[in-house]
């Protein structure tokens, strides 16, 4: 079941990097504006993005959410 949902995984990414290829010139030719963040602003956006987002999971799931946390939280 591992292997499986590892694999399945790498398949999703692909095709949402392969997505993103082919819909990023449709937008930007429809007046989307890609904003750059500094490298520390882009940090602190993400950190609060992933932390208010594992709320909303912790808060429905209190019993299975931090293990699922833990699993799929990269270690630094």
């Amino acid at each position: 079941m591992t292997e499986a949902a590892t694999e399945s995984e790498k398949s999703v990414v692909a095709y949402f990097d392969d997505l993103e290829k082919k819909e990023r010139p449709l937008l930007l030719k429809e007046g989307i504006q890609v904003i750059d963040l500094p490298p520390a602003e882009k940090e602190k956006f993400l950190k609060v993005a992933y932390d208010e987002g594992w709320k909303d999971v912790l808060a429905k799931c209190p019993s299975t959410g931090p293990k699922l946390k833990e699993l799929l939280t990269k270690k630094k």
